[in-house]
Protein backbone atom coordinates (compact mmCIF):
# COMPACT_ATOMS: atom_id res chain seq x y z
CA UNK A 1 0.00 0.00 0.00
CA UNK A 2 1.38 3.36 -1.01
CA UNK A 3 2.29 5.58 1.93
CA UNK A 4 0.25 8.77 2.20
CA UNK A 5 2.24 11.84 1.26
CA UNK A 6 2.82 14.06 4.28
CA UNK A 7 1.59 17.63 4.04
CA UNK A 8 3.18 20.55 5.82
CA UNK A 9 1.48 23.92 6.04
CA UNK A 10 3.68 27.02 6.25
CA UNK A 11 1.72 29.84 7.88
CA UNK A 12 3.17 33.31 7.32
CA UNK A 13 2.33 36.67 8.85
CA UNK A 14 4.15 39.93 8.16
CA UNK A 15 4.78 42.77 10.59
CA UNK A 16 5.85 46.34 9.97
CA UNK A 17 5.31 48.58 6.99
CA UNK A 18 6.87 47.65 3.61
CA UNK A 19 7.09 51.34 2.77
CA UNK A 20 9.87 53.88 3.04
CA UNK A 21 11.99 54.08 6.23
CA UNK A 22 10.29 56.22 8.86
CA UNK A 23 6.86 54.60 8.63
CA UNK A 24 8.10 51.77 10.87
CA UNK A 25 11.65 50.88 11.79
CA UNK A 26 11.34 47.18 11.03
CA UNK A 27 9.82 44.67 8.67
CA UNK A 28 9.37 41.06 9.75
CA UNK A 29 7.94 37.68 8.81
CA UNK A 30 6.67 35.21 11.37
CA UNK A 31 6.69 31.65 10.05
CA UNK A 32 4.97 28.63 11.57
CA UNK A 33 5.18 25.11 10.10
CA UNK A 34 2.40 22.68 11.03
CA UNK A 35 1.05 19.33 9.97
CA UNK A 36 -2.66 18.53 10.16
CA UNK A 37 -2.48 17.26 13.77
CA UNK A 38 -0.59 20.39 14.86
CA UNK A 39 -3.31 22.58 13.35
CA UNK A 40 -5.84 20.99 15.69
CA UNK A 41 -3.49 21.61 18.63
CA UNK A 42 -3.20 25.31 17.70
CA UNK A 43 -6.97 25.66 17.39
CA UNK A 44 -7.53 24.10 20.83
CA UNK A 45 -4.89 26.29 22.51
CA UNK A 46 -6.33 29.44 20.99
CA UNK A 47 -9.92 28.46 21.83
CA UNK A 48 -8.94 27.74 25.45
CA UNK A 49 -7.18 31.10 25.75
CA UNK A 50 -10.16 32.97 24.32
CA UNK A 51 -12.61 31.15 26.61
CA UNK A 52 -10.52 31.71 29.75
CA UNK A 53 -10.07 35.42 29.00
CA UNK A 54 -13.59 35.91 27.61
CA UNK A 55 -12.05 37.38 24.50
CA UNK A 56 -13.49 36.73 21.05
CA UNK A 57 -11.96 39.55 19.03
CA UNK A 58 -8.45 40.96 18.74
CA UNK A 59 -5.88 39.46 21.12
CA UNK A 60 -3.17 42.10 20.74
CA UNK A 61 -4.15 43.85 23.95
CA UNK A 62 -2.99 40.79 25.93
CA UNK A 63 0.57 40.73 24.65
CA UNK A 64 2.21 43.01 27.21
CA UNK A 65 1.62 41.45 30.60
CA UNK A 66 -0.46 38.30 30.16
CA UNK A 67 1.35 35.30 31.68
CA UNK A 68 -1.14 32.85 30.21
CA UNK A 69 -0.46 34.13 26.71
CA UNK A 70 3.31 33.83 27.22
CA UNK A 71 2.86 30.23 28.40
CA UNK A 72 0.65 29.43 25.41
CA UNK A 73 3.29 30.74 23.00
CA UNK A 74 6.00 28.80 24.82
CA UNK A 75 3.99 25.58 24.47
CA UNK A 76 3.51 26.23 20.77
CA UNK A 77 7.21 26.98 20.28
CA UNK A 78 8.17 23.69 21.97
CA UNK A 79 5.85 21.63 19.78
CA UNK A 80 6.19 23.28 16.38
CA UNK A 81 8.68 24.92 14.03
CA UNK A 82 8.14 28.64 14.52
CA UNK A 83 10.53 31.52 13.82
CA UNK A 84 10.50 35.27 13.44
CA UNK A 85 12.78 36.89 10.85
CA UNK A 86 13.13 40.66 10.99
CA UNK A 87 14.97 43.42 9.18
CA UNK A 88 15.90 46.89 10.38
CA UNK A 89 14.88 48.93 7.35
CA UNK A 90 17.54 51.58 7.93
CA UNK A 91 20.18 48.92 7.19
CA UNK A 92 18.58 47.69 3.96
CA UNK A 93 20.52 48.79 0.87
CA UNK A 94 17.83 47.99 -1.70
CA UNK A 95 14.58 49.72 -2.52
CA UNK A 96 11.94 49.50 0.21
CA UNK A 97 8.64 49.70 -1.56
CA UNK A 98 5.67 47.42 -2.01
CA UNK A 99 5.31 43.88 -3.33
CA UNK A 100 8.86 43.31 -4.61
CA UNK A 101 10.36 44.20 -1.26
CA UNK A 102 7.88 42.02 0.62
CA UNK A 103 8.47 39.05 -1.65
CA UNK A 104 12.25 39.41 -1.44
CA UNK A 105 12.26 39.46 2.37
CA UNK A 106 9.81 36.55 2.42
CA UNK A 107 12.13 34.53 0.19
CA UNK A 108 15.14 35.29 2.41
CA UNK A 109 13.13 34.36 5.51
CA UNK A 110 11.99 31.07 3.98
CA UNK A 111 15.54 30.23 2.90
CA UNK A 112 16.76 30.64 6.47
CA UNK A 113 13.77 28.74 7.83
CA UNK A 114 14.26 25.70 5.59
CA UNK A 115 18.02 25.72 6.05
CA UNK A 116 17.47 25.44 9.81
CA UNK A 117 14.66 22.91 9.38
CA UNK A 118 16.78 20.51 7.33
CA UNK A 119 19.83 21.02 9.58
CA UNK A 120 17.81 20.33 12.73
CA UNK A 121 16.26 17.20 11.21
CA UNK A 122 19.35 15.08 10.60
CA UNK A 123 17.11 12.19 9.54
CA UNK A 124 15.57 14.35 6.81
CA UNK A 125 15.01 12.29 3.64
CA UNK A 126 15.11 14.52 0.58
CA UNK A 127 13.49 11.78 -1.53
CA UNK A 128 10.45 11.58 0.76
CA UNK A 129 10.05 15.30 1.26
CA UNK A 130 6.59 16.40 2.44
CA UNK A 131 4.31 18.45 0.26
CA UNK A 132 4.58 22.08 1.38
CA UNK A 133 1.80 24.64 1.14
CA UNK A 134 2.02 28.31 2.12
CA UNK A 135 -0.84 30.11 3.83
CA UNK A 136 -0.09 33.81 4.07
CA UNK A 137 -1.86 36.71 5.73
CA UNK A 138 -1.88 39.06 2.79
CA UNK A 139 -5.52 39.49 2.01
CA UNK A 140 -6.56 41.09 -1.29
CA UNK A 141 -9.88 41.13 -3.10
CA UNK A 142 -10.66 40.22 -6.67
CA UNK A 143 -8.23 39.87 -9.55
CA UNK A 144 -5.21 41.32 -7.74
CA UNK A 145 -5.29 38.47 -5.22
CA UNK A 146 -5.17 35.79 -7.92
CA UNK A 147 -2.38 37.52 -9.82
CA UNK A 148 -0.26 38.07 -6.71
CA UNK A 149 -0.68 34.43 -5.62
CA UNK A 150 0.51 33.22 -9.04
CA UNK A 151 3.44 35.64 -9.19
CA UNK A 152 4.59 34.81 -5.66
CA UNK A 153 4.43 31.07 -6.34
CA UNK A 154 6.52 31.46 -9.50
CA UNK A 155 9.02 33.67 -7.70
CA UNK A 156 9.54 31.28 -4.80
CA UNK A 157 9.55 28.12 -6.90
CA UNK A 158 12.42 29.46 -9.02
CA UNK A 159 14.63 29.50 -5.91
CA UNK A 160 16.82 26.38 -5.76
CA UNK A 161 17.31 26.90 -2.02
CA UNK A 162 13.62 26.27 -1.36
CA UNK A 163 11.33 23.28 -1.84
CA UNK A 164 8.62 23.54 -4.45
CA UNK A 165 5.37 24.85 -3.01
CA UNK A 166 2.23 23.18 -4.31
CA UNK A 167 -0.09 25.95 -3.25
CA UNK A 168 0.17 29.51 -1.97
CA UNK A 169 -3.05 30.82 -0.49
CA UNK A 170 -3.69 34.32 0.79
CA UNK A 171 -6.15 34.55 3.64
CA UNK A 172 -7.85 36.89 6.07
CA UNK A 173 -6.35 36.25 9.52
CA UNK A 174 -9.77 36.57 11.20
CA UNK A 175 -10.66 33.10 9.95
CA UNK A 176 -7.29 31.37 10.41
CA UNK A 177 -6.21 30.48 14.00
CA UNK A 178 -2.57 29.81 13.10
CA UNK A 179 -2.28 33.25 11.51
CA UNK A 180 -3.90 34.78 14.60
CA UNK A 181 -1.17 33.18 16.71
CA UNK A 182 1.48 34.71 14.46
CA UNK A 183 -0.25 38.07 14.73
CA UNK A 184 0.14 37.85 18.51
CA UNK A 185 3.82 36.97 18.06
CA UNK A 186 4.23 40.07 15.86
CA UNK A 187 2.73 42.28 18.53
CA UNK A 188 4.85 40.70 21.26
CA UNK A 189 8.13 41.25 19.43
CA UNK A 190 7.12 44.78 18.46
CA UNK A 191 6.46 45.48 22.14
CA UNK A 192 9.94 44.29 23.20
CA UNK A 193 11.46 46.07 20.17
CA UNK A 194 12.89 42.85 18.73
CA UNK A 195 15.28 42.46 21.65
CA UNK A 196 16.47 38.87 22.03
CA UNK A 197 17.36 39.56 25.66
CA UNK A 198 13.72 40.30 26.51
CA UNK A 199 12.31 37.31 24.62
CA UNK A 200 10.33 35.16 27.09
CA UNK A 201 8.23 33.11 24.68
CA UNK A 202 10.90 30.72 23.39
CA UNK A 203 10.38 31.60 19.72
CA UNK A 204 13.63 32.04 17.84
CA UNK A 205 14.27 35.60 16.68
CA UNK A 206 16.54 35.94 13.62
CA UNK A 207 17.77 39.19 12.11
CA UNK A 208 18.04 39.44 8.34
CA UNK A 209 20.98 41.53 7.21
CA UNK A 210 21.10 42.86 3.67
Amino acid sequence: MKEKVKRKFIFVDESGDPGIPGTSGHFAYNILMLDENDIQFIEKELAYFRFYNESYKELKKYTKNNKMLVEMLRKISMRSNIRTYFLWKKDFTGRIRGVRFRNFILKKSLEKFFNEYIYENSHFDIENMPVFEIVIDRYLDGKNKDVEEINLKRYLNRDNNLPKFNHITMVDSRYTPAIQILDIVSEYFSHIKYSAGNNKIGIKLVEIKK
